[in-house]
């Protein structure tokens, strides 16, 4: 998977060897101080019901820390997992 923040917006993309599928697309809000920190995104639900594999959730908890990048939990096929991204 791979996020991207561009302004006030969210989006996360599933990613494969030639193809990239959206997962989420909401909103950021950004830190008011250093350190860890969380939010919770609004999703654009518009967008993501045209996706196939997008999510059906209607917000989606995000958290960044120095450690583990931006992360988030996924479920697909009912199974759930914590992503972490680094930047790059």
């Amino acid at each position: 998977m791979e996020a991207t923040i561009s302004g006030d917006t969210i989006e996360v993309n599933w990613i494969g060897t030639d193809t990239k599928s959206l997962y989420w697309k909401g909103t950021y809000q950004a830190p008011a101080a250093a350190g860890d920190w969380k939010w919770t995104s609004q999703g654009d639900t518009e967008t993501m019901a045209s996706a196939l594999l997008a999510s059906q959730d209607a917000t989606k908890d995000f958290t960044y820390s120095e450690a583990d990048g931006v992360s988030w939990e996924t479920t697909a096929l009912g199974t759930t997992i914590t992503v972490k991204t680094v930047k790059q």
